[in-house]
């Protein structure tokens, strides 16, 4: 299980995106696409800065079922989001 401070992060960071989602046209959409692509919601899965980002999607690909996923890390102050595909490869 994850440490307070990752899961602190996690959501400090989904938390921006969320907002990030409703101002910036870039990230709305992203968030359409996945939706649309998932036939209904999206899922989002922020990234830690100490965490490993291959190994946050593996985890991911066995919750999400085949559905595609916004991963959201946090660089430098910036948020970077993009979407992948929950299918393993």
């Amino acid at each position: 299980m994850a440490s307070v401070e990752v899961m602190k992060d996690r959501a400090r960071i989904a938390g921006r995106f969320n907002l990030s989602a409703r101002r910036n046209p870039e990230h709305r959409a992203l968030v359409a696409l996945a939706a649309q692509k998932a036939g209904g919601e999206c899922h989002v899965i922020p990234v830690a800065p100490c965490e490993d980002e291959a190994e946050v999607l593996r985890r991911a690909r066995k919750v999400v079922g085949g559905k595609p996923v916004i991963i959201v890390r946090e660089i430098d102050g910036e948020l970077h989001a993009r979407l992948v595909n929950g299918e393993s490869n």
